[in-house]
């Protein structure tokens, strides 16, 4: 979930792997599993992007586990973005899926020769936010003259005995000071 002064956005990434002897979950309990994710997401504020490997042939009409799932995002009022391949062999298996009012800038595919997936990039309406200005401020330590360091050292240590503070407190704000005077 991300919230901005500008929007609030949930992002659901999921996979979903291609049944075989060691993934046996069938694409209804996919489907059925996604629908209950959906309906508790359903009546949260903000925009929704459900993304990810979905593992079915978006661009097949045909296949009756892409037309539930077109149904169900058209239930919630989601969409499907990408309308190009995602994989090598030219079929569209990653989605990107927003809701309807979700001011997605802009969304394209990826081919960054990194597996047989390509990458989905998309812009989302958000201003990077300003990084906070952080003050450094640093000695020379270098130009501190280190007898005088080590006078001031041990007379401070034999200055601090039985003080009822801790004692790691103490000699931190009293090496800083020492450091500060030189």
């Amino acid at each position: 979930h991300i919230s901005h002064k500008q929007a609030n956005l949930r992002i659901i990434c999921l996979y979903r792997p291609e049944r075989s002897k060691k993934h046996q979950f069938a694409a209804a309990d996919f489907i059925e599993e996604l629908s209950d994710l959906l309906a508790q997401h359903a009546t949260v504020s903000g925009d929704l992007v459900v993304t990810g490997d979905f593992n079915f042939h978006y661009e097949n009409s045909k296949c009756s586990s892409v037309a539930r799932l077109k149904a169900l995002f058209n239930d919630y009022g989601l969409h499907q973005v990408i309308d190009k391949p995602t994989h090598v062999h030219g079929h569209t298996l990653d989605w990107l899926v927003t809701s309807d009012e979700c001011l997605l800038l802009q969304s394209d595919v990826m081919d960054l020769a990194l597996g047989d997936h390509h990458a989905i990039v998309c812009r989302l309406p958000f201003a990077q936010p300003k990084r906070p200005k952080r003050v450094v401020t640093s000695r020379n330590l270098r130009s501190v003259d280190a007898q005088s360091f080590l006078l001031d050292v041990g007379s401070f240590g034999a200055s601090v005995a039985g003080l009822d503070k801790s004692l790691v407190a103490v000699y931190n704000d009293g090496l800083r000071d020492i450091l500060d005077s030189v």
